[in-house]
């Protein structure tokens, strides 16, 4: 983790029932207390499909803790992801110009509609289909990376991404 300033390792854990967390964190030797981080995969829980751990651990585990949010639905927008980006901007985690730009990015590019060339490896891939066939980007938002650090104001960290459909 290049951009860290100390040798860590990130440890995501998947699959963790969210009633574990707390003690699973205090299992592998989280020194701080998980309350606050148990009420907040809750409430996560509330609006998400699935939350993923995100650990620092080096010489020791280190007190900001990461939390992936998910929905199941990737493809289109799923329609949760609005009211909860309003929430991120009322809680002044989001500017509502970052909230407009996500759900703006949802959608399809073609060779088309594309601003940019399309991607020569694109080009190649659709003379391999038959001639009806065309290769599309699809854009989506993958997750929500909220970090929790004791004593500190929670932060939000979107992530978008696209790939090839066809």
């Amino acid at each position: 983790m290049l951009s860290r300033e100390v040798e860590t390792l990130r440890i995501n854990v998947s699959q963790l029932p969210v009633y574990q967390i707390g003690s699973y964190l205090q299992q592998i030797g989280y020194t701080q207390a998980t309350d606050e981080i148990e009420i907040l995969v809750n409430h996560l829980l509330d609006t998400f499909d699935y939350v993923r751990l995100c650990l620092d651990v080096g010489t020791k585990i280190y007190p900001q803790i990461g939390l992936e949010c998910y929905f199941e639905q990737q493809s289109g927008l799923d329609p949760r992801w609005s009211p909860f980006l309003n929430d991120l901007v009322a809680k002044g985690l989001c500017t509502p110009e970052k909230r407009d730009a996500l759900i703006a990015w949802v959608g399809y590019t073609t060779p088309s509609t594309s601003k940019e060339p399309w991607a020569s490896h694109l080009i190649a891939e659709s003379l391999l289909q038959p001639p009806d066939s065309l290769s599309v980007l699809q854009r989506g938002l993958s997750h929500i990376k909220i970090t929790y650090k004791p004593q500190y104001p929670l932060e939000a960290k979107h992530i978008w991404d696209s790939f090839t459909v066809g």
